[in-house]
């Protein structure tokens, strides 16, 4: 994950992330609010206040130029992704979006792959997992115990969500623990999040917890110790290698 105070305009960095590497961030949502169809606990994202209109969506266009001219001053990168303060795939023209994102890329950057960061929620429309598909790489968010950490809002429920990533060519699940007044690391969510991971079959797995103070009131990081357990019972019971960043 990347924190908030990193992400300036449509483009920024390169900035550094575990998981990533060395990465050109691009934010295709409308400043300043958070728009996701889910409600973390641990999002360091302030959310929109109700009833806000007018916000203005970059163009696919205006992204692309974007990168186009940031990508020559950008030195050497592991990755460009597509990631920001909400939910990418959210995007109205998602598709010309990957279109301009890929097309700046190619050009000024061949060999660098470009990944997306999502939480999936709009993998049910096709238009939207056909984009997905034309990226190297779909990060997919994926906690244990999502009803009460991720908190979907209506019209997203997760079981649809869930259903549908299969469809996807491939995935990387980045998965997020968490402890306090809201937690995941207990032995129930954990042992229905391996089951599922072992249903889905991904190509990697990355597991974290928070680095910044989580929004919600008593949420904590989830100890270091705890985490790698996770990642043992997982390879143990499923034989996926997962990777984890404390």
């Amino acid at each position: 994950m990347i924190c908030s105070h990193e992400m300036k305009g449509i483009v920024y960095g390169p900035v550094y992330a575990p998981q990533l590497g060395r990465s050109l961030g691009v934010d295709p949502l409308p400043p300043p609010y958070r728009l996701c169809t889910y409600d973390c606990v641990y999002c360091p994202f302030p959310p929109q206040p109700p009833g806000l209109r007018g916000t203005h969506w970059p163009t696919p266009g205006e992204v692309g130029s974007a990168i186009a001219n940031a990508l020559p001053e950008a030195g050497p990168l592991d990755s460009i992704t597509i990631t920001g303060h909400g939910e990418p795939t959210l995007h109205p023209r998602f598709g010309s979006l990957v279109a301009e994102v890929l097309s700046a890329a190619r050009h000024a950057r061949p060999g660098v792959p470009v990944r997306i960061v999502t939480n999936g929620s709009m993998v049910c429309q096709e238009d939207v997992r056909r984009a997905l598909d034309l990226l190297d790489e779909r990060i997919v968010k994926l906690d244990a115990a999502p009803e009460r950490v991720c908190r979907a809002a209506a019209g997203h429920p997760l079981g649809a969500v869930i259903a549908t990533l299969p469809l996807l060519r491939d995935m990387t699940i980045l998965s997020c623990f968490v402890e306090g007044a809201v937690e995941n690391t207990d032995v129930d969510s954990v042992r229905e999040w391996v089951d599922l991971l072992a249903e889905l079959r991904p190509q990697a797995v990355h597991i974290f917890t928070p680095s910044w103070p989580a929004c919600e009131a008593g949420v904590v990081p989830a100890p270091a110790w705890r985490l790698d357990e996770i990642a043992a019972q997982l390879e143990e019971q499923s034989g996926i290698h997962p990777l984890v960043y404390e």
